[in-house]
């Protein structure tokens, strides 16, 4: 009785919280400022500053937009991924595209990355490459879990049932004999 008592509060027990990722081009206090900016239900599992490009109004060329800092966030209280923008001086959120499963994520150079958003192209040009290789790097990892996922959930649709047992022999009266192991 006590082990299932002790299990069943075993399972209970909430998760370690995952931590969020740190940019090294930003002071703590700054880093501090964008997870509280985004808010505590979300996990930035990459960041780095940037420059946000969009191809927009004109679809063939780029017009940048902004600078702030890109983060790859995993929002627990809309159970997705989002790439979002942070203004630390404004303090608030400036661009926001949701990870869907069919998103092409492109990196064409180490700094720039690109991909298509709800409205428009978004490249982003990061200010340090290794960040950028870590922002690919979690990003694809994540495209990768989601096609997986659809593929696995196609998979299961796909298959075709079990096949039903074939029938007991004529004359057999559908009575079984079991099986003996000898002796």
């Amino acid at each position: 009785y006590f082990r299932i008592f002790r299990k069943m509060a075993q399972d209970r027990r909430p998760r370690p919280q995952q931590q969020s990722y740190r940019s090294n081009l930003l002071e703590n206090d700054e880093n501090d400022a964008i997870a509280s900016i985004l808010g505590s239900k979300q996990v930035i599992l990459s960041a780095s500053v940037a420059q946000l490009i969009v191809a927009y109004p004109d679809p063939r060329r780029w017009t940048r937009n902004r600078t702030g800092v890109i983060c790859f966030v995993k929002d627990n209280a809309k159970k997705s991924y989002f790439i979002r923008m942070v203004d630390i001086v404004a303090r608030n959120t400036v661009f926001d595209q949701e990870l869907y499963e069919q998103i092409e994520y492109k990196t064409p150079k180490d700094h720039f990355h690109m991909f298509p958003g709800d409205k428009f192209t978004v490249g982003l040009n990061f200010a340090d490459s290794l960040e950028a290789d870590h922002f690919k790097d979690q990003v694809t990892m994540k495209i990768k879990q989601y096609k997986q996922k659809l593929a696995n959930r196609q998979q299961r649709r796909a298959a075709p049932s079990a096949p039903a047992p074939a029938p007991p022999p004529p004359g057999s009266g559908g009575n079984s004999t079991p099986v003996s192991s000898g002796g």
